[in-house]
Order: C-alpha cells, then structure tokens, then sequence
C-alpha cells in the first residue's frame, strides 16, 4: 500500500480513473485522490486503458490540467 505517497506528495497529480476498469477500483481511486487537496481525479467511461479508449478525452483533461497548475505556479517576474 503506497497511499502514502500519494496524501504527502507536494506537487500536483492528475489520477484518471476508468469506470469500468478492473484493474484499479475506481471508488477506492477515488477515496485516495481526497487525501491530498493537490490531486485532481477524473472518472472516464472507460476501463483500464482510457489512453487507448477516450485519447481526445483524457487529452482535454490533460490539457486542462496543464493550464491549471500552470496558472497557480506562474512567476510574473525572477
């Protein structure tokens, strides 16, 4: 169990959770992305391989993601 990892993790994570994915159960995904105020889940009506499944779709939350984090990091001048 690396739960931990993920609740002391001090940079921002993107956990994207297939609904139907047999591999990883998506409530228990779910639960540890509340561990830390930085992770951000995202359920997708997908299984285990939403890369292959919904890549337009896990694209745009990735994207979002990016731009996101991007603007909570930006440094207006060094």
């Amino acid at each position: 169990d690396r739960t931990h990892v993920l609740a002391e993790s001090k940079v921002p994570v993107l956990m994207v959770i297939g609904k139907e994915d047999k591999a990883v159960n998506p409530a228990d995904a779910q639960a540890q992305s509340k561990l830390n105020p930085l992770c951000t889940a995202v359920i997708l009506d997908t299984g285990h391989m939403s890369m292959l499944e919904a890549p337009e779709e896990l694209n745009l939350h990735i994207i979002n993601f990016i731009d996101k984090v991007s603007k909570a990091t930006r440094i207006d001048s060094l």
